[in-house]
């Protein structure tokens, strides 16, 4: 019969511990360093993530629910949501290049890999209730305007108690109106350049008079350029336009409003664009002539505006008028 040891039985009990210990060690030592790794990983991925040149992305939104947009995005790609309070129109990038999903309301760049500078329209919609039917249609740089010919009789408005016509509804769905009255003179002065001319300091002072700081009068694309042919068949300005609250009638619009017929609402004015070296364009007797820059004419100036709130049916009898807040 085997002796019973009690020194030996204790060892035993010792070593059955410790072993138990060290098994169970083992495995808290293994997920300890799994998670020691895992936040390493995770650590230097965001040193990495953090360490990439960021972007800055600028919009500047025309009838949209905001009118300013920034954001900063490192490389890849990206998306975010602008809402416009009309359809869709167009983008204009001066920096970078990006798309516009009407289905999701989004902004979409495949790669974002440089600053990006934009601007981006949507059409006034408010507008579009004005009656279309028989009106003429031309691609403006907006999206594609309506357009009332020189006969036509439904198209008078009132704003600030001035009686206007309506020239257009835009692309963007303003109404660009032209002043209904003779009572300005001008001409262009000693050349034939529009800025730092006779005419627009007239139209300048015009505009400070009746409309500076109102709300509802929006910049307009006024065309500017000097032409020596004039092709109309759309109103886009592919050389540029000149931004401004006032203008007046170009060379492509009469051509348009005047095309075949025998009345003319805008009368015999000046136009805006030059033509060659020397002369300019004014109307006279229902159609586009050339005159010399230091000709005086009558000048109808124009604005382009916001309109959500009109009464009236267009005639002169019952124009639209323009109600302000």
């Amino acid at each position: 019969m085997k002796k019973f040891n009690p020194e030996k039985e204790i060892n035993k009990v010792s070593l059955s511990k410790d072993s138990k210990i060290s098994n169970a060690f083992i495995p808290l030592l293994v997920l300890g360093c799994s998670c020691l790794a895992m936040i390493g990983i995770t650590f230097s991925y965001k040193v990495i993530e953090t360490s990439k040149e960021k972007y800055n992305i600028d919009i500047t939104i025309y009838n949209g629910v905001e009118e300013e947009f920034h954001d900063e995005a490192i490389e890849g790609p990206y998306s975010a949501r602008i809402v416009g309070n009309g359809d869709f129109s167009s983008i204009d990038c001066s920096i970078g290049k990006m798309d516009y999903d009407a289905f999701t309301e989004s902004i979409k760049i495949p790669h974002l890999n440089s600053n990006i500078k934009c601007d981006l329209y949507f059409n006034d919609n408010s507008a579009k209730y004005l009656s279309v039917d028989g009106l003429k249609t031309v691609n403006d740089n907006k999206g594609t305007s309506s357009y009332f010919r020189a006969d036509s009789e439904d198209n008078y408005i009132k704003v600030n108690n001035m009686m206007f016509r309506i020239v257009r509804i835009n692309g963007d769905g303003t109404l660009r109106i032209v002043l209904n009255d003779n009572s300005l003179i001008s001409n262009y002065g000693p050349n034939n350049v529009y800025l730092n001319s006779n005419l627009e300091k007239v139209l300048n002072n015009w505009y400070k008079v009746h409309f500076a700081g109102k709300k509802y009068v929006v910049l307009g694309d006024f065309d500017i350029n000097n032409y020596t042919e004039v092709e109309y068949e759309n109103l886009i300005d592919l050389d540029g336009y000149y931004e401004s609250y006032v203008g007046t009638i170009s060379v492509r619009e009469a051509a348009l409003i005047l095309e075949d017929s025998k009345a003319n609402y805008l009368g015999n004015i000046l136009l805006m664009n030059s033509n060659g070296t020397y002369d300019v364009y004014s109307i006279l007797n229902n159609k586009v002539i050339n005159s010399k820059a230091s000709t005086n004419f009558v000048v109808k100036p124009v604005i382009n505006i916001t309109a959500d709130n009109l009464d009236g049916i267009g005639t002169i009898d019952d124009p639209y008028i323009l109600k302000e807040d």
